[in-house]
């Protein structure tokens, strides 16, 4: 029977847990990183609540800001 493949781990830069890369958000821009950010999912929502910790949030992981970000977030938060 084949081996399962094991998915990578990574450590989030915030809480310093080690989680699957599967806890992190996708980053396709950033090779450097494993393709996903340095912040895991949790952490991101917790950290994320208005449009300056957005934009900190982008430069910490390598993703352009544009105004037009923040509002395509903001519509899909409220659908959610």
């Amino acid at each position: 029977m084949p081996k399962a493949k094991k998915e990578p781990d990574k450590m989030c830069m915030r809480c310093r847990q080690i989680k699957p890369i599967t806890e992190f958000y996708k980053n396709r821009g950033w090779s450097a990183g494993l393709y996903s950010d340095s912040i895991c999912r949790e952490c991101a929502r917790a950290e994320v609540s208005d449009k300056e910790t957005a934009r900190k949030y982008c430069w910490e992981n390598n993703r352009l800001w544009s105004d037009a970000l923040w509002e395509a977030a903001g519509r899909k938060a409220d659908y959610m």
